[in-house]
């Protein structure tokens, strides 16, 4: 087989491997974070579309927020709602004011700031790395993840040849450890030339990467505890997961939902799919950017609109808990 059809197997990436490409201020938009791996070019960029032009604008620290997260302190005043995401929050190929942090500031009302922390290409773990890394700054009341299931997988690597290098994470006796250089076992070594071994290693990678992300929620979780905030994860659908109908593709929605694993922690965990089941196929089209797999406006607003009255009964239960 492999003198037949010869090619690359696959191999996971590990902290050193490659080396991220030359970066242009004009043209590249990752840019190397020692910490997230990577955030957007800080340049203003105008990026077209396939019937228009949106502007990125992005703040010191990289991100589609009009607040500098370094310069400026958290306004006592106001609950701080900090979204944690990827394109979906970062809101790739709309305007900066149809994104879901900005549609849930102008939902929530002025009693409230919203921080935008979505990046192009993060998994989960650069998620809660971004968490870290702000949360002493942003102090944030409440806490939304937003994930789609690419962003499980994504933490599996430690590079992506469209973003660049990024942190990762292994696990050692039940617990997280940072990834140091190369860390491939001798089998793993002996095996990699296998085309059977490639099949099993890519089931692997899913369950290995799926306990990865459960164990950065569960240090989530403990976290914002202690640091008494609330805390929701919300899981966003592809475009084809209400016309998923065979049992494979069933099975692999459902093997990367949380809601159990969160429902037992007594979390917030929001299935967007769940409030989808009611549209129509052309309703439910009219959510995503047509031939794109992203959310559209009428998408952001769905999502919006599902998530906001669920953090308004945070702000209720703070008050009959100051009360």
């Amino acid at each position: 087989m492999r003198v037949h059809d010869p090619h690359q197997l696959y191999q996971r990436t590990y902290p050193g491997e490659y080396q991220n490409r030359p970066f242009n201020p004009k043209l590249s938009w990752p840019y190397a974070d020692k910490d997230l791996g990577w955030v957007f070019n800080m340049v203003n960029v105008m990026h077209s579309t396939r019937d228009r032009q949106v502007f990125y604008k992005m703040n010191h620290e990289g991100f589609r927020d009009d607040k500098d997260f370094d310069a400026n302190p958290p306004d006592p005043g106001k609950k701080r709602i900090m979204v944690l995401g990827d394109s979906f929050v970062f809101g790739l190929f709309i305007n900066r004011e149809d994104t879901i942090p900005s549609l849930l500031q102008k939902r929530m009302g002025g009693q409230y700031s919203v921080y935008n922390f979505g990046i192009m290409g993060w998994g989960v773990d650069q998620m809660y790395f971004a968490y870290e890394k702000y949360r002493d700054k942003i102090k944030p009341d409440v806490c939304v993840l937003f994930f789609i299931d690419d962003d499980i997988v994504r933490t599996f690597e430690a590079y992506r040849k469209e973003d660049g290098n990024k942190p990762s994470f292994n696990i050692k006796d039940g617990r997280l450890v940072l990834r140091r250089g190369k860390d491939t076992s001798v089998w793993e070594e002996w095996l990699k030339g296998s085309y059977l071994w490639e099949l099993v290693y890519t089931v692997y990678r899913y369950v290995y990467a799926k306990e990865i992300v459960r164990l950065v929620f569960h240090e989530m979780i403990q976290e914002s505890r202690q640091h008494h905030e609330e805390f929701m994860v919300v899981r966003i659908p592809s475009r084809d997961d209400l016309k998923c109908h065979n049992l494979g593709c069933m099975q692999r929605s459902n093997y990367f939902s949380f809601k159990d694993y969160f429902n037992k922690a007594g979390i917030n965990y929001v299935e967007i799919r769940e409030y989808m089941k009611n549209l129509t196929p052309d309703q439910y089209d009219l959510l995503y950017i047509p031939k794109d797999s992203h959310l559209s406006r009428k998408g952001t607003e769905f999502v919006t609109n599902t998530v906001a009255p669920l953090l308004a009964k945070f702000d209720h239960k703070q008050l009959l808990i100051k009360k």
